[in-house]
């Protein structure tokens, strides 16, 4: 990593889709999250993971997709910078669920459960301090959804090509 962007001089920039499917495992009623992480625009991080725990929420389930992000994203800004690579900040986090981005930025009221405050405040800890932004982000343009839930054909095609597609003339 280091001699690739050293040599250009660049900086690097992260982006995170991150989805989460509430209750959707029929026997339990576990949820699914996952996310895609990239690297300017090439995905270098992506996984989907099923919660062991039950959640009682779209927004609980949302919360706990951002964090599990946020941590992959400070692993990454870390490794980062020991090479001595430049990571561009705030690091932008796109999620289709409009009331978690609105609460992640402070446009609406924090949740009153508190194993669910934890994961907000883990968040909104990443965005007040400027490490990351939380974004909205439609269904449609969603990658993440790939990792989460049983997709049309033609959607899983659509989002695969979309998160394959990358700028071949960056480093």
């Amino acid at each position: 990593l280091h001699a690739a962007f050293s040599k250009f001089n660049k900086t690097v920039k992260i982006t995170v889709y991150t989805d989460a499917d509430f209750a959707g495992e029929t026997a339990e009623r576990r949820s699914t999250i996952g996310y895609v992480i990239y690297l300017n625009s090439a995905p270098i991080k992506w996984t989907t993971k099923r919660i062991k725990s039950v959640t009682t929420s779209t927004f609980e389930t949302e919360c706990i997709a951002i964090s599990e992000a946020c941590e992959a994203v400070k692993e990454f800004i870390h490794l980062g910078q020991s090479l001595g690579i430049h990571i561009d900040l705030p690091v932008t986090i796109y999620n289709d669920n409009l009331s978690t981005a609105l609460v992640a930025t402070n446009q609406a009221s924090s949740p009153k459960k508190k194993h669910v405050q934890i994961r907000f405040h883990h968040i909104r800890n990443f965005a007040r301090n400027g490490v990351a932004e939380i974004l909205h982000c439609g269904t449609t343009e969603m990658v993440a959804d790939l990792f989460t839930k049983s997709l049309g054909r033609n959607q899983h095609y659509a989002l695969a090509e979309r998160m394959l597609e990358f700028d071949r003339n960056q480093p």
